[in-house]
């Protein structure tokens, strides 16, 4: 009976523990998915106005500006498909995928 007390507190010790460590890991998950959500808003309120910039000019453009805005349009799509990419990363993890 003794043993069984004892086999009884040690496994609720480890239960604490155990819950102890999964509430620490669970704090640290929450912060890293604040932090990645606010790294990606960041990165959209960058290229979103750029984008609105680039497609107001457009409309009026010529030549060497036409030439210009077109870069501009290459590197805002390259930014815009890392941007999804890491989101997409993101909704997989969140659905149980592997990052």
């Amino acid at each position: 009976m003794e043993s069984t007390n004892r086999d009884r507190n040690d496994l609720r010790e480890q239960v604490q523990k155990t819950l102890a460590e999964v509430e620490t890991l669970r704090d640290d998950v929450k912060l890293h998915v604040h932090l990645a959500r606010l790294d990606l808003q960041k990165v959209w309120n960058e290229i979103d106005p750029e984008y609105t910039r680039i497609r107001a000019a457009a409309r009026d453009a010529t030549g060497r500006t036409l030439e210009a805005l077109h870069g501009a349009l290459v590197e805002v799509r390259k930014q815009l498909s890392t941007l999804r990419e890491k989101l997409m990363v993101r909704t997989d993890v969140d659905r149980g995928g592997k990052p």
